[in-house]
């Protein structure tokens, strides 16, 4: 059966400790927070060292993150948050792409949700939305989905990415309380559903040059791969 989205117990941010590789654009704050800005079109990026493996109950690996904060710096399609799951071996070179490389980094990842904004500072309230996507890697082709809502992905909203049994799912949510599917869950390539990923989120700069958001990663997990047994479950992207 396709996963559900049931609630599950909050895990508690804490900050990463050599738990995750990053481009120079993401500096970590001791909340667990991560402030991803720049002012010269550097790419943020940002993977888990290790891979994760799935929970002992139906494999889930979960990647939920909030936005603290977001300045809109200048106008059009504002830069965009990506949630992705990665095969285990996958390098932070492989993800760091700009926006003419984008393909590259969706054909790196087993499976991606992006949101994407529009603001312009004269005429703020035209195009209050906000536009998924969700991809992911199946047997045979790569499943591609897209939905919209009417509010804008502002502080407070979340988005969150979710292997569960052998389906991949995304969700979003205005609140950061109750969530809302975006498409329906996709049954995974056989290869990657039970299969440590890596986990990770990057910003799509949208051919900005600008961007500055504060974002608030958590993980749900079986804990990371290690050479001993691995431990419970993490939180953010702490090791």
């Amino acid at each position: 059966d396709a996963p559900s989205d049931a609630p599950k117990d909050e895990p508690t941010p804490s900050p990463p400790v050599q738990a995750f590789e990053n481009t120079s654009a993401c500096s970590w704050n001791q909340d667990g927070s991560v402030r991803c800005a720049t002012e010269g079109g550097e790419e943020a990026v940002i993977v888990s060292t290790l891979p994760h493996i799935g929970d002992s109950v139906d494999d889930t690996i979960e990647l939920t993150v909030e936005f603290l904060s977001r300045q809109m710096l200048s106008d059009g399609y504002q830069p965009q948050l990506v949630l992705f799951f990665a095969p285990e071996d996958t390098k932070l070179s492989a993800l760091t792409t700009n926006d003419n490389g984008y393909g590259f980094f969706e054909s790196a990842v087993v499976a991606n949700a992006k949101e994407k904004i529009y603001f312009k500072s004269e005429t703020p309230n035209d195009l209050v939305h906000t536009w998924f996507d969700f991809n992911a890697l199946t047997d045979s082709v790569v499943s591609k989905q897209a939905g919209s809502v009417a509010y804008r992905m502002l502080g407070g909203g979340k988005l969150k990415i979710q292997r569960q049994g052998n389906f991949v799912s995304a969700f979003h949510s205005e609140d950061g309380g109750s969530f809302t599917q975006i498409g329906t869950s996709v049954e995974l390539a056989a290869n990657y559903q039970n299969a440590p990923l890596k986990v990770g989120m990057r910003i799509k700069r949208e051919w900005q040059s600008q961007y500055d958001m504060t974002l608030l990663p958590s993980i749900v997990s079986g804990g990371t791969v290690k050479v001993t047994t691995p431990e419970t479950s993490t939180a953010a992207f702490d090791d």
